[in-house]
């Protein structure tokens, strides 16, 4: 017998990545992108999405002349990922497909509770 009930919430899917929420507590978030794998609490994960949300990579560049990667802060203390443009930009798209699923979710949890 296969049992859904305990896979993961798919929020979003690009093709190097996927955002899935924890089914049992609908907190717990992991975001893998290429070769990187982090959980996230709820909170990081929004704070991580809005950063990434409102960073540019044109003005990234020009404020950082001679990179040819992104700098990232995770949300974790001294952990970084270095992103080129593309995939800093099909990253930035898939937690903002994530954010959005995991606010109708909750949106519909507090609806039919």
């Amino acid at each position: 017998m296969d049992h859904t009930d305990h896979r993961p919430v798919t929020l979003a899917l690009t093709p190097n990545g996927q955002v899935a929420l924890c089914r049992g507590c609908l907190q717990g978030i992991t975001v893998e992108f290429g070769p990187i794998l982090q959980l996230f609490a709820r909170k990081d994960f929004l704070r991580l999405e809005y950063n990434m949300r409102y960073m540019c990579p044109a003005e990234y560049f020009r404020g950082h002349p001679g990179r040819s990667k992104i700098i990232v802060n995770t949300t974790a203390p001294d952990l970084y990922f270095a992103f080129t443009e593309t995939e800093f930009l099909e990253l930035q798209e898939l937690l903002g497909h994530g954010l959005s699923k995991l606010q109708l979710i909750e949106s519909a949890d507090r609806h039919l509770n």
